[in-house]
């Protein structure tokens, strides 16, 4: 189950696919975290916050959003990315080998999910990178 999950991660980041995934994520959640930050500073909004005693601060305003909106994109990219995950095994002509090794259908179903979760794993750490900045 892990050599399937550490194949299908090397495989992801060979693709042009996710590497054009990763790549749009970033620019349009490095645009929306912004736009949130920007909207934050204005004079308007600093002023609503410090008259309200119970006002939210930094984190639960714009990294909120940022996590909202980060669902909504993962939503539309995450099918995009399971389904390569069976239609590559197809178009290589390796499905049958993989189905034919005496390993079970969980372990290649698991090891292709954990393989997937890495590659979010990898999209989170980046994401977290623009709250971080927000301490510098």
């Amino acid at each position: 189950m892990w050599v399937i999950a550490a194949r299908e991660f090397r495989s992801l980041f060979i693709s042009p696919l996710a590497w054009s995934i990763l790549g749009a994520m970033q620019i349009i959640l490095g645009w929306f975290f912004a736009v949130l930050v920007e909207w934050f500073l204005q004079p308007e909004v600093q002023a609503n916050l410090a008259s309200d005693p119970n006002a939210s601060g930094l984190t639960a305003i714009v990294v909120a959003s940022l996590f909202d909106w980060t669902a909504i994109i993962l939503l539309l990219t995450t099918p995009l990315l399971t389904m390569r995950l069976i239609s590559e095994e197809r178009r290589n002509n390796t499905l049958p080998l993989l189905l034919s090794a005496p390993i079970s259908m969980g372990s290649i179903i698991l090891g292709k999910f954990f393989g997937l979760m890495g590659f979010f794993l990898v999209i989170f750490a980046m994401l977290m990178i623009m709250p971080l900045s927000l301490l510098l």
